[in-house]
Formats: C-alpha cells, structure tokens, sequence
C-alpha cells in the first residue's frame, strides 16, 4: 500500500475537522437591522487551525459574476462560487455557494465573496452557535483551543467590547504597531467631519450611515478616525477601473 493510499480521504478528514472545530457564537452586532451574526473573520478563526491540522485546503473560482448598481453610488455584485475542498490523499468534493455584497465604492465583490465562503464553511463542517450543538462526549470531554486560539479570542472580544462601548465608556486601547497612541477626540472630529463632507459632496449624505455599517461593522457613532479617513477616501475614489 502506497503513502497516498494510507492518507484519510476528504471524507474522513472534514469529519475530523468537524470534531475540532470550536463552536462561534452570534457575537456580531448589526445595530441599523437590528440582529445578531457569526463574523467572517471569528469563523475562520475558528476553523483555520483544524483545516490545516488535518491537511484539508480549498480552493476558489469565481464561474458567475454580475454587477449592478442600487441608486446614485452603490454597486451590488452578484457572485457564483465553486470551491474544490481537498484532503490530504489529494482527492476532493465540490461545493457551489452565491454571494452577496454592496459598497459604495470598490469592495462589493471582496464582500460577495467573503458571504460565500461564510456560509460554505457553515454548511459543510455545521460549525455550532454553542457547545450545546456539539456531540455529548464532547460535552464531558469539550476540546481545548490552542494558546494562540485563545489569545485571538481574547483579542477579537476586547475589539467587540470597544465597538459597542458608548462614546467616552469604551476600554482603553492599546497603542497601535508603531507606538504611537490611538487618535485624540479631536482628530476623530475632524476625520468624522471630513467623511461627511465628502459625503455632501456626492450627495451620498442620506445613504452614508448604513453603507458605513455595512462596510465596517459598526454604526458611525462608534466608528474610529482611521475608519472615517478610509470611508473618506473610498468615497473619493470611486470604483476601480477592474
């Protein structure tokens, strides 16, 4: 029997990547629609680790695409996805998922594509809201994420915890990269105002403040000034040429 041949196939290796995959709650926040979701970002956390522990990978191809635009600035894209879900043999199974996602500018497509692989990676490996989902030995027994899982946790957390925190009550934030410290009250003024001139501009005033969350996360209340700068800059730009 040749290596290849004692390697688990796909089947074998999803069902391992199912058991290892911890659960992700609705920890997101839509405040302009008013519901809870699983982030993108917090799910492929959740996933990564087992996916690369059991030598699973995927691959994407775009075979649909259309785009249109909703009113004066937004564009809308429309996405067929194929994914090929290889195992470790090299064998692999194929999924076929639509996509979704609008922006004002050049990010309707990222946004399709990141609602596709959302929900292929819900629907394949049936990733669990809580551990009340998860199989009862597991219950007794619950699976440990790693050190660097949880510190990721802990970090994604801390962010939410800031977002939603009310003006003035959010926790302190660290210093970024370079050392230098978070944006002062007025900087973020300034930068908030900008972004509304640009907005009035394009006579985008009335759709800014839900492109904004869709495009960020979160309502402009609790947007930061590095955000305002780039919502600033994206309406300014305009689409790219591609």
């Amino acid at each position: 029997m040749s290596a290849t041949e004692e390697l688990p196939t796909v089947h074998q290796a999803l069902a391992n990547v199912m058991r290892d995959t911890m659960p992700v709650g609705k920890d997101q926040v839509n405040t302009h629609q008013r519901y809870n979701f699983r982030g993108i970002d917090d799910l492929m956390s959740a996933v990564a680790g087992p996916l690369r522990k059991h030598g699973v990978f995927i691959v994407p191809s775009v075979t649909e695409q259309r785009v249109e635009r909703r009113g004066e600035k937004t564009i809308v894209t429309y996405l067929t996805m194929q994914y090929r879900i290889y195992g470790p043999a090299g064998d692999y199974i194929e999924a076929t998922v639509p996509g979704e996602g609008a922006d004002f500018a050049d990010k309707a497509t990222n946004k399709a594509m990141s609602a596709a692989l959302k929900y292929l990676l819900l629907q394949v490996l049936m990733v669990p809201v809580d551990a009340r989902s998860i199989d009862d030995g597991d219950r007794d027994h619950p699976v440990e994420p790693s050190p660097e899982h949880r510190a990721e946790m802990q970090q994604r957390r801390h962010a939410r915890q800031q977002r939603r925190a009310p003006q003035g009550q959010r926790p302190p934030v660290a210093p970024v990269a370079d050392g230098q410290p978070a944006a002062s009250g007025a900087e973020r003024e300034a930068a908030l105002a900008e972004m509304r001139q640009a907005a009035q501009e394009l006579n985008f005033t009335a759709g800014l403040p839900a492109q904004f969350e869709a495009t960020f996360g979160h309502p402009i209340e609790q947007g930061t000034a590095d955000e305002f700068r780039e919502a600033t800059r994206l309406m300014r730009q305009g689409p790219s040429a591609a």
